[in-house]
């Protein structure tokens, strides 16, 4: 399955979801409460059914544990989903599927979600030397500067003005001391639509934050 560099997405235990404020306005994400909704079960089932083509493999949907949708020409479906492949494991997985407005349905991700993760999980720079880290809390301060100065910095790299409008998904890496941030943000640009864009941030020991990139994502 063809994916962009950086481009992924987080996803939270059903008490987090049932937990979020809803919003059903055009282009925000409204948490579904009833996993076993038709349309949520038809998504989710296709998605397993995609990926297993995709890989060759056998893969079952066990469970939906959490779905949010979003309105755009069609919907958005981010699901936390339990599979079971032909071993017989169960594993969560993070998933986006994109439907149009004639119903077709296409896979956009599929990846594996640590089991343990939760609400409170990754708050400070606890992560493992290394390893990518979902962060779940996107309200988090320290996301929320990352975000900001990435516009920020963007914006006066191409001499325009841009404004960031909501935090999609993040995660960070801890390398030799170094902390990488990867966002995917929804950003107002100059022509004052707003476009999703994948952001890489790289900050220092000392806190210093550098721009490594910010690229469109479809």
């Amino acid at each position: 399955m063809r994916t962009l560099s950086f481009f992924f997405f987080f996803f939270i235990s059903s008490q987090v979801f049932a937990s979020a404020k809803s919003v059903n306005r055009l282009g925000g994400w409204k948490t579904i409460v009833d996993t076993q909704d038709p349309n949520v079960q038809k998504v989710a089932k296709f998605a397993v059914s995609e990926y297993a083509k995709q890989q060759g493999q056998s893969f079952e949907l066990v469970d939906v544990v959490a779905a949010q949708r979003q309105v755009v020409a069609g919907f958005n479906y981010r699901l936390l989903l339990e599979a079971k492949t032909s071993t017989g494991k169960v594993s969560k997985y993070g998933v986006l599927v994109d439907e149009s407005l004639k119903g077709d349905l296409k896979l956009v991700a599929f990846e594996p979600v640590r089991p343990s993760a939760s609400a409170n999980d990754f708050s400070t720079h606890k992560t493992n030397e290394g390893r990518w880290e979902t962060i779940i809390n996107l309200q988090d301060p320290e996301v929320r500067k990352v975000a900001e100065f990435a516009v920020s910095e963007y914006g006066k790299q191409q001499g325009a003005s841009f404004e960031l409008v909501d935090i999609f998904a993040a995660r960070r890496n801890v390398v030799a001391g170094l902390i990488k941030y990867q966002l995917v943000l929804d950003v107002r640009t100059p022509s004052k639509s707003v476009s999703r864009f994948g952001v890489l941030v790289n900050e220092s020991s000392k806190g210093d934050l550098v721009l490594v990139s910010f690229e469109k994502t479809n």
